[in-house]
């Protein structure tokens, strides 16, 4: 199989903004001893876990760390402290309308969604609570009630393509995937992508769990025809036996992954298997917000903060609710801190942040998806011993160019 070499190609990396990386401080984020005194702000959490393929813990934890660091930093939600309302899915209908119902039965201010194949939109709405959301997944989830702080597969898929054929200069590529639901959609939308920029692809569909040899046969399936990179949708156990299988098989060619694959666990039990793999919508742990991310996520996790994982989706999850913190601050200032006042201000922001240096966002900037408020991500390359590095310092990819 023909040999590649990982070159410096991604100098040119294109500059955008981004929702998940963070600067090397905390610049513009707020800090308060000042204890909220206030009713406490009850937000539903709604979170896919315990699921083969749709299992993303790190996204509570994220969520549960920044509520301690709001109510010790941020004031809590404009005086109000953060109470959490968690309720996990299943990757079923059923589960998600049944967390729905007890949300709304507890009478949430706020619902953030981490990651829902099939959020029930239409009993919050009934309810008058509104909705935040981190990751789409369906094509219709753009359209809804929703503010999106990241445009879920429109993010990452085209910005693989964008590195894929930009900075790789690939003219063809394998890829291997997940056959669930939520794997499905992601790869339709890249094989999409990859059909606009012109960029030949050969799919091989696996199983949620496969053996190391499985994920072997699929990664050799995938690469049989010399392909110029590898992309791989796998998540959890899957990146772990994906990048394993490509060691084994003796691979050197350009790897690319999306954000699952960078959780601590993975890369610790893939360990010098992970190297060379680029991942998008991840980042290094060397900056100050991150080091915020982690004291609070451990103080949540019961875990020493060089312990906590701000891996995967659990930064994200972290800098999502500081920034709705920081939204309700500004409420404050002039009127009653409600669900419905914050969902107002955040979504008809611009020039505002996320928390902690992230990206600018503008909710609706793009009229063809009214509720995505931001677009770009990062990539990290993983080098030896599983440390994740930014590429050029945290260069941005939105890859809309390749949006189908």
């Amino acid at each position: 199989m023909r040999q590649h070499r990982w070159t410096k190609r991604l100098g040119a990396l294109l500059i955008a903004t981004t929702f998940v990386v963070v600067s090397s401080s905390v610049a513009g984020a707020s800090h308060t001893t000042k204890e909220p005194t206030g009713e406490p702000f009850t937000i539903g959490i709604v979170n896919s876990e315990g699921s083969p393929g749709l299992d993303f813990p790190e996204f509570t934890e994220g969520f549960k760390g920044a509520a301690l660091h709001a109510n010790a930093e941020q004031n809590g939600f404009g005086g109000r402290p953060v109470k959490l309302e968690v309720c996990t899915v299943k990757g079923t209908p059923e589960s998600s309308q049944q967390c729905a119902q007890q949300l709304a039965e507890a009478k949430v201010d706020l619902v953030i969604v981490g990651l829902d194949v099939y959020v029930d939109f239409a009993t919050f709405e009934a309810a008058g609570i509104p909705v935040i959301g981190n990751i789409p997944i369906l094509p219709g989830d753009y359209k809804q009630k929703v503010a999106w702080t990241t445009g879920g597969n429109l993010s990452i898929m085209p910005a693989l393509v964008a590195v894929a054929k930009d900075q790789l200069k690939a003219k063809k590529v394998g890829i291997v995937s997940t056959d669930n639901a939520a794997g499905n959609v992601g790869l339709a939308l890249l094989e999409a992508s990859l059909d606009k920029a012109g960029v030949q692809h050969t799919v091989v569909k696996g199983g949620d769990n496969e053996t190391d040899a499985g994920y072997q046969g699929l990664v050799r399936q995938a690469t049989q025809d010399n392909p110029d990179a590898l992309i791989s949708l796998y998540t959890g156990a899957g990146c772990v036996g994906t990048m394993r299988a490509r060691a084994a098989l003796g691979l050197t060619l350009p790897a690319l992954a999306i954000s699952t694959c960078a959780t601590k666990d993975v890369l610790d039990a893939a360990g010098n298997d992970a190297a060379g793999w680029l991942i998008g919508g991840s980042f290094d742990e060397k900056s100050k917000a991150i080091d915020v991310a982690k004291k609070y996520i451990g103080k949540a996790t019961g875990v020493p903060p060089s312990k906590a994982n701000t891996g995967g989706f659990a930064a994200i999850g972290f800098q999502t609710l500081a920034s709705l913190a920081e939204t309700a601050q500004g409420v404050a200032k002039s009127g009653e801190v409600t669900g419905p006042a914050i969902f107002g201000a955040f979504t008809t922001a611009k020039g505002k942040h996320y928390w902690a240096g992230g990206q600018a966002y503008e909710c609706g900037k793009v009229p063809a998806y009214p509720a995505v408020c931001a677009f770009g991500i990062p990539f990290t390359a993983v080098k030896a011993g599983g440390k994740l590095k930014l590429v050029k310092g945290g260069a941005i990819i939105d890859g809309l160019s390749y949006l189908p």
